[in-house]
């Protein structure tokens, strides 16, 4: 589609390119600049003006977020030099649903390695699974899931909520957290 493109270079380089705005403001494009880099070895662009060109960069890091080695379904937007976050109404729903499928592979990924860790070097350290879904509400979002009993779980990454289940115990509370927390 014209006035959208892919980078072509394949080096793996991609997201350092953001800082070569020179480059990417060179092209036919209408708006400002708008990128995606959902690969270490794709950079998508567009214009801010283009709303056609919007939804083909969402489509193509919808399925270049499915890939190994992705990275992040962030869209940005040239703004007086520099890089701010865009989240077009239009597909606000996408990109978070896209965010939260990206933080669950990542979550997955680190928590493999954890427990690899934990298990080489014979700790009881437990690290909660991922779980993402929608709320009452209709929004989706994620929490981890600590089942295990007797073993220390210990998060580090950011919540949207956090619930507290002991035996016996209903849900004691949802709490929005940014940062570590540790149950003992």
């Amino acid at each position: 589609m014209r006035g959208t493109y892919e980078s072509a270079w394949d080096d793996d380089h991609e997201p350092a390119r953001l800082l070569l705005t020179d480059v990417l403001q060179r092209h036919a494009i209408r708006g400002a600049p708008v990128v995606m880099v959902p690969g270490r070895n794709k950079l998508l662009f567009t214009g801010d003006q283009d709303d056609a060109g919007i939804a083909l960069l969402v489509r193509r890091a919808e399925h270049a977020l499915s890939q190994p080695r992705s990275m992040s379904p962030l869209m940005l937007r040239l703004v007086e030099g520099k890089w701010t976050k865009l989240e077009p109404a239009a597909h606000a729903a996408k990109l978070h649903s896209l965010r939260l499928v990206s933080e669950g592979q990542a979550y997955a990924n680190q928590k493999q390695l954890l427990d690899e860790r934990s298990t080489q070097q014979g700790k009881n350290i437990f690290v909660a699974n991922y779980m993402a879904g929608r709320g009452p509400d209709g929004t989706l979002g994620w929490s981890p899931s600590c089942r295990r009993r007797e073993r220390r779980c210990v998060h580090r990454l950011r919540m949207d909520r956090y619930s507290v289940l002991r035996p016996g115990w209903p849900v004691l509370r949802d709490l929005l957290l940014q940062g570590t927390v540790s149950r003992k």
